[in-house]
């Protein structure tokens, strides 16, 4: 049991180095040929996102936002919002 526990949290610290979440790449990031790289497009979006927050927008604002969605036009998430605001220091 400890040892899974200990595991787990390895796992977790070397996902965090990687600057993954739940065992993908966050908002922003996608992998080539091994290694966690910005996606253009992408940190696009999320810089829409800081600029809209710093303006005092609220989630529900940001997500409604026409710049704020993903690729093929989906809205981004409250939480998807929420986690790139809460770590804004990894962007």
């Amino acid at each position: 049991m400890f040892a899974a526990t200990l595991l787990t949290y390895h796992a977790r610290k070397e996902n965090e180095s990687r600057k993954k979440h739940a065992g993908r790449c966050k908002f922003g990031f996608h992998r080539v040929n091994g290694e966690v790289v910005p996606h253009e497009g992408r940190m696009a979006v999320v810089k829409r996102i800081f600029e809209l927050r710093d303006q005092g927008y609220t989630l529900r604002s940001i997500q409604e936002d026409e710049g704020v969605h993903h690729s093929d036009g989906r809205k981004l998430s409250l939480s998807t919002i929420q986690l790139i605001i809460k770590n804004r220091e990894d962007y």
